[in-house]
């Protein structure tokens, strides 16, 4: 694949005079950081709370759940302190596929990186006025962090980047918490039944190091079950689309996948042939 340059981005400094953050949002963000630096560091016996959906392509969704979320914060104020996740980039293992407002701001038009950078800043800076949460955003590129500095109080190392030495040291020269997960490289054993048709017949997950309420779900029966009467050639989807496919984990397709290789090549080991 070939890389076309298009044109040249403003550096976050301009972005940011450009669309500049008020002194009162500005106290705001260093009051909830505040806030959050004590629970890490163990002065506060409040819970921290990291919610919300894996990528926000929709700034009027993103700014209905954090009202929502507003009103609980205000219920739990004396035990947990909630930190809004509102991510701007979507990875992709392959590259292919959505990669979020930040590379696409409309979702029906063409990627324009320009409009996504002022897109993610534009609704970090309305989520911080309307709700008085300063959110968490994906470090999707660590280059594009700096257009957020100045609004974000959380920031998330997603699986594909945590391994990766750039993204460490941005990490490491940040002021507010990162959260680091798991990479893609774990190991995940599993042991699958083929009768003599080459059909699955059960699917047992032997030991993972998966992330709990995550990829650990696929010890569950109801995805396991989901492989029974399948044949070599199995694919993942999001709904189920096709004869021989089950349904990705939520926040897990990663893993997913991973199961579904599995259990395709032990039809293949069994004898069954491909159906793909």
């Amino acid at each position: 694949m070939n890389m076309e340059f298009l044109r040249k981005l403003p550096i976050p400094k301009e972005i940011k005079e450009q669309f500049p953050v008020s002194p009162e949002l500005a106290a705001k963000k260093a009051e909830n950081d505040k806030a959050i630096k004590a629970v890490f560091s163990g002065e506060s016996d409040k819970f921290i709370l990291v919610i919300g959906p894996c990528s926000a392509d929709r700034e009027d969704a993103v700014l209905d759940y954090i009202s929502r979320l507003r009103t609980v914060q205000d219920k739990v104020a004396d035990k947990i302190v909630i930190i809004p996740r509102i991510y701007t980039g979507k990875p992709r293992t392959t590259g292919d596929g959505y990669k979020g407002l930040l590379h696409q701001p409309d979702s029906n038009a063409t990627p324009d990186l320009l409009k996504g950078v002022i897109a993610m800043r534009e609704v970090h800076m309305r989520a911080l006025a309307e709700t008085g949460f300063s959110c968490a955003d994906e470090m999707l590129y660590p280059e594009n962090h700096r257009y957020l500095s100045d609004l974000l109080s959380y920031v998330a190392v997603g699986a594909r980047s945590v391994e990766d030495q750039h993204h460490r040291l941005t990490a490491s020269g940040l002021d507010i918490p990162v959260g680091m997960k798991n990479p893609t490289s774990g190991d995940i054993s599993v042991m699958t039944g083929v009768d003599a048709d080459g059909k699955v017949t059960a699917v047992n997950i032997l030991s993972h190091g998966e992330t709990a309420g995550l990829g650990a779900n696929a010890t569950n029966e109801s995805f396991r079950d989901q492989f029974k009467g399948l044949v070599n050639g199995i694919t993942v989807s999001k709904d189920k689309a096709g004869e021989n496919s089950i349904d990705a984990l939520t926040g897990a397709t990663i893993t997913s996948r991973a199961v579904v290789r599995a259990v395709n090549a032990a039809i293949e080991a069994a004898g069954g042939e491909s159906n793909g």
